[in-house]
């Protein structure tokens, strides 16, 4: 990705979108949502690569230069990144979206001819044309629907009434919202110790509080809108997983929390993270659902991609060559457990999940470097790997919780 090379294959991309969105019958808002998708993508790698947080580890392309020389391919041009403005960069950024639409609309045009239907009709079908009923394509619940408990049609009118926001706050929802509440404010006061006490407050920047802070806000206004039950499980899986990965990879020196060793705090964080990812993730979804980007087909491909992604960038950043043999395992336990679990859901909540995964444990984790409260083996603002990461941790979990007859998917109420 670079000034040179995003253009083309983001043109490119354009006419792909437009080609394969027609074969396989997207509406026009799933593919402008798909081109949105990507070109945020897009840009938000190139900055990385433009401020030297991502290193350049293409091959054969990137010839041991830094993010910034490969965005302006300065051993080519002899332009560096402090010879452009920053507002002519913020300008090239601006461009991305108008490169994608190019390619799309060039396809448009090129494909644009006029078709003669075979099909014959009367002047009564003709006439009678508008007084077809479109089927419903939006549905509350089904009913039946054995998967969600909807047996009878009081469920089903129960079922409804929940999703479409309930009847207001009924005693047994007071005493589970409190419930929730007390049990995240445990949490977060073990958590904030730990927090304390192993010296990470000394030394985190304003940033990371502040992320600290909305992680700890977003958790528990989510909280109170999951099952207590399913909220107690989120929490024991998400503890036990947080000290599973940070063991195995800093043994692997993969990279070192510069705390104690015992790692409390970047364990008893986890659910506190975990919380929110899966609540942005069930009201993302619902965009998703808007655009026609849902369905169980392709439900696997959001989590297939990013797994491709994450084992990429585990070898071309090196960090393949330190994972021990416990780390690989671990991480190959991760992708079958998030395929068993997105393999059941559909592609709406896959695609939020995934990038809400991505986006926010990236943010985290780039905010917890800056603050010097971990680094990583090879000194890079932020490695590739461990923002995909965060969607094998969470699918994990997700998996495991599923495994216990728990859909994470519906713990939103």
């Amino acid at each position: 990705m670079s000034f040179l090379l995003d253009p083309p294959v983001l043109f490119i991309i354009g006419v792909v979108l437009y080609l394969l969105g027609n074969r396989l019958g997207l509406e026009r808002l799933a593919k402008m949502t798909i081109g949105l998708l990507v070109v945020v993508i897009f840009i938000i790698f190139s900055i990385f690569l433009y401020l030297d947080i991502f290193r350049c580890v293409f091959p054969i392309i990137c010839s041991s230069s830094s993010g910034s020389e490969f965005m302006f391919h300065s051993d080519i041009t002899g332009i560096y990144k402090q010879d452009v403005p920053l507002l002519v960069v913020a300008f090239l950024f601006a461009l991305y979206p108008l490169f994608i639409y190019f390619g799309y609309a060039t396809a448009l045009v090129m494909s644009k001819r006029r078709r003669l239907s075979n099909e014959l009709y009367s002047y009564k079908d003709l006439k009678n044309r508008g007084d077809r009923q479109a089927e419903s394509k939006y549905e509350v619940v089904r009913y039946p629907d054995i998967d969600q408990g909807i047996q009878n049609k009081h469920q089903a009118v129960r079922h409804a009434i929940d999703a479409l926001g309930g009847m207001g706050a009924t005693p047994e929802i007071k005493s589970r919202k409190l419930t929730n509440l007390f049990f995240i404010s445990v949490l977060t006061i073990i958590m904030l110790l730990f927090y304390v006490m192993e010296g990470y407050l000394a030394i985190s920047s304003i940033y990371f509080m502040l992320g600290l802070v909305s992680a700890i806000i977003f958790a528990a206004l989510f909280a109170t809108r999951i099952r207590t039950k399913d909220l107690i499980v989120i929490s024991i899986i998400s503890i036990f997983m947080a000290y599973l990965v940070e063991h195995l990879a800093s043994n692997a020196g993969m990279w070192q929390c510069n705390g104690p060793p015992q790692l409390l705090f970047p364990t008893f964080s986890l659910p506190l993270f975990v919380i929110p990812i899966i609540g942005f993730s069930h009201f993302l979804s619902r965009v998703f659902v808007y655009v026609e980007l849902s369905g169980k087909r392709f439900k696997n491909v959001p989590f297939v991609i990013v797994l491709f992604a994450f084992a990429v960038f585990f070898y071309l950043e090196g960090y393949l060559a330190l994972a021990t043999v416990p780390v690989i395992a671990m991480y190959a336990a991760f992708a079958l457990l998030g395929l068993f679990y997105n393999n059941g859901q559909v592609l709406e909540y896959n695609l939020a999940l995934a990038i809400v995964a991505a986006g926010l444990g990236g943010t985290m984790e780039l905010a917890g470097i800056s603050s010097g409260l971990w680094s990583f083996a090879f000194g890079e603002g932020l490695p590739m790997f461990i923002s995909l990461a965060w969607v094998l941790n969470i699918g994990a979990i997700c998996g495991i919780i599923r495994i216990f007859g728990i859909n994470l998917k519906d713990s939103i109420l």
